[in-house]
């Protein structure tokens, strides 16, 4: 059921990302930047899940609790700065 719901929001996430960019992106311009925010995704995607089996391999093992805290706390930040203009 977790998975269920992990794979919704990440659809949903992704789904939104991309539509946002698709719209702030100029006209000329548009494949160039929809190139560059797929890079960005891919290398999120590879990178995220290394560093959390970097801090799964730590010790303590709540170094992983505490880091991923930190990335999360960091993520809402970033996302509350963002403006989204058309």
């Amino acid at each position: 059921m977790s998975r269920l719901l992990q794979g919704v929001g990440f659809g949903a996430a992704t789904t939104a990302a991309s539509t946002a960019a698709a719209s702030v992106l100029p006209q000329e311009r548009l494949g160039e930047g929809i190139g560059y925010h797929g890079l960005g995704q891919a290398i999120a995607m590879s990178i995220g899940p290394a560093f959390a089996l970097y801090l799964v391999g730590t010790d303590p093992s709540t170094n992983l609790y505490v880091g991923l805290a930190l990335v999360g706390f960091a993520g809402l930040v970033i996302a509350l700065n963002a403006r989204y203009e058309k």
